[in-house]
């Protein structure tokens, strides 16, 4: 049975956590120093890519989802277009601006054009 650090036996060395946090752009790290605080979050770093980022839940679910794709770099509307076609739905990696009928739902190339300068200048989704 460990103790704590002021000697009080029967502690748990950590305390088990659900995280409500914003994005965090590098879960793994953030997991590891909470660990070192003593703070284990509950999900691992590989259950939260799995329930998060697209490339690694979609696998799981082509069969329930509309057809999706994904760029390691924002695609240019010509690619966009090639492959889908118009309509398309857009999202980050994580996060989408759902509340943004004009950065999600996209009609054709111009606005999509414009819905990418507008990911590019926006805080949360720059860097999806």
């Amino acid at each position: 049975m460990k103790t704590s650090p002021d000697g009080l036996a029967g502690w748990k060395w950590w305390t088990e956590v659900v995280a409500r946090a914003g994005v965090w752009s590098d879960y793994a790290e953030r997991y590891r120093e909470l660990a070192e605080a003593g703070i284990r979050l509950v999900h691992t770093p590989e259950q939260h890519l799995q329930a998060t980022e697209l490339p690694h839940w979609y696998p799981k679910l082509t069969d329930l989802t509309p057809r999706s794709v994904w760029f390691d770099e924002r695609p240019d509307a010509e690619t966009v277009e090639r492959l889908l076609g118009w309509p398309v739905f857009v999202k980050g990696e994580r996060q989408t601006s759902r509340h943004r009928k004009s950065l999600s739902l996209i009609e054709g190339p111009e606005q999509f054009r414009q819905a990418m300068a507008a990911y590019a200048k926006d805080p949360i989704l720059h860097w999806q």
